[in-house]
């Protein structure tokens, strides 16, 4: 899954965008462990900056330090690197 969704495999891409959007609106809804980097990553990578921005403000402001590594590693897949200047 990690190489399709790097490499923009569509059906991936997409499914990662549900699947974060759906824990987004309801953090119940957990993204599986195994898939979480693959999954915001990919979000980043093929998101836009309002998608940056909300991983940003999750990161800065999540008392869980190994969620906080998650959002900043997915961060760092994004493809604007004026966005990676802070």
């Amino acid at each position: 899954m990690s190489v399709m969704c790097t490499f923009g495999y569509k059906e991936c891409v997409e499914k990662s965008r549900k699947l974060y959007d759906d824990w987004l609106a309801d953090p119940n809804k957990r993204i599986p462990g195994n898939f979480k980097q693959i999954v915001m990553s990919a979000v980043i990578r093929f998101g836009d900056e309002s998608d940056w921005n909300k991983m940003f403000s999750l990161a800065t402001s999540t008392q869980d330090s190994s969620d906080r590594v998650a959002f900043m590693r997915a961060l760092a897949a994004s493809r604007d690197f004026n966005l990676l200047e802070l």
